[in-house]
């Protein structure tokens, strides 16, 4: 029997019991498990960061229940942990400081509740009863999953005073996990941009981002050979649909949703996974860009885009060279290159590496060349310009 497409299912243990095709990633995903630290990963939306985290929430949590006949089943000896897990797109509606502080106490004594915590009296400040509580736990005896860190804080980016308060309670929160984190077996978080991280992470130790690391530059996306390996069956209805032998599908597929490289080596190119499962899903859409009609990224549509000083038409005309540390560092909001900015909302990717210090940026692909162009003529016509 055919597996079925895991098109929109995020939850890694619904997808095994759904018995979906999941490209297996669990190679890249135990050595990362196997380190005790605190790790940041950025990719762009719809790259699959929400099922990578429930990934890592099966393992630490079930062991080896859900990865029967995948590559990590026959490393893995740990053994099972108290797993703790946030989502910041649920508190990115609550704009101001006081209130999104708030919210966030209420979301970390549900979640925290769960494992243990017993929450804090009335009047009593949950973050202070948060920080000893874990502060009493055994070493290594928690995992701590955040999803979507950077969620509350580009809804906001255009109202300063929120946008601070949002990241000074953020801060706190990081905080209280840096000042415990004896406790901590594995800290995995996961973000779609770093413009927002200055003075986030300055006073947070430790944590290691491995968004540019060559080993981890296939961790999200599809491979060529991913695709040949898990979609054969698709791959062959598609290619039928389309008119086509299979090599020239995947040579379409690779120039409509592919040619991301997440690493400066560009050793490694990887295909949206979204858009690539869409399509296979609705082959008869033909080439349909699902990644720009799904939710386009809230950073291109504050003002502080609308309003850079380097928005001009031939930005778009030519490929771009950046200081890799540039890319890798972020910034602020107020300050960060216009092609960085692209280039970590995933309309841009790296080309290739001139220099050592530097890389080259553009279009990784038809789709991401048609977003950009779009959010540029939205963008220059005040929003008048609408697709």
């Amino acid at each position: 029997m055919q597996q079925i497409l895991s098109l929109g299912t995020s939850s890694f243990a619904a997808l095994r019991a759904a018995d979906e095709i999941y490209v297996d990633k669990t190679a890249m995903v135990e050595k990362l498990a196997r380190r005790r630290g605190k790790i940041l990963l950025i990719r762009p939306r719809r790259f699959g960061k929400t099922l990578l985290l429930s990934t890592f929430e099966s393992l630490f949590r079930y062991g080896l229940r859900d990865f029967h006949g995948l590559a990590i089943e026959k490393e893995w000896d740990d053994r099972t942990y108290s797993v703790v897990r946030l989502d910041f797109t649920e508190l990115k509606e609550f704009g101001r400081g006081e209130v999104f502080r708030a919210k966030l106490c209420e979301k970390l004594t549900a979640v925290f509740g769960a494992v243990g915590f017993p929450g804090a009296p009335e009047n009593a400040d949950v973050m202070i009863r948060l920080s000893a509580w874990l502060a009493d736990l055994p070493p290594m005896s928690l995992v701590v999953l955040v999803d979507a860190y950077d969620a509350p804080l580009t809804r906001w980016l255009d109202d300063p005073l929120a946008f601070e308060g949002i990241r000074s309670v953020l801060n706190e929160f990081l905080q209280v996990i840096k000042a415990n984190d004896g406790c901590l077996r594995f800290f995995f978080m996961t973000g779609a941009t770093k413009i927002c991280s200055t003075g986030l992470f300055a006073e947070f130790d430790g944590l290691r981002d491995v968004s540019f690391d060559e080993e981890f530059g296939t961790l999200l996306g599809f491979t060529e050979d991913e695709l040949l390996d898990n979609f054969g069956p698709y791959l062959d209805r598609a290619a039928e649909v389309a008119g086509c032998s299979k090599e020239e599908l995947l040579k379409k597929l690779a120039e409509q949703y592919g040619g991301y490289h997440f690493e400066p080596t560009v050793s490694q190119s990887v295909l949206c996974p979204w858009s690539v499962l869409s399509f296979l899903d609705r082959p008869k859409t033909k080439f349909a860009f699902p990644w720009l009609q799904s939710d386009t990224h809230p950073i291109l549509q504050m003002r502080r885009f609308v309003r850079h000083p380097q928005l001009r038409p031939d930005v778009f005309l030519t490929d771009k060279i950046v200081r890799l540390k540039d890319l890798e560092a972020g910034g602020d909001p107020e300050e960060v290159d216009l092609v960085i900015l692209l280039m970590q909302a995933g309309y841009l990717s790296i080309l290739e590496t001139p220099e050592r210090e530097n890389v080259k940026l553009w279009f990784p692909n038809q789709e991401a060349s048609v977003g950009a162009s779009r959010q540029a003529l939205w963008a220059l016509s005040n929003g008048k310009i609408r697709f």
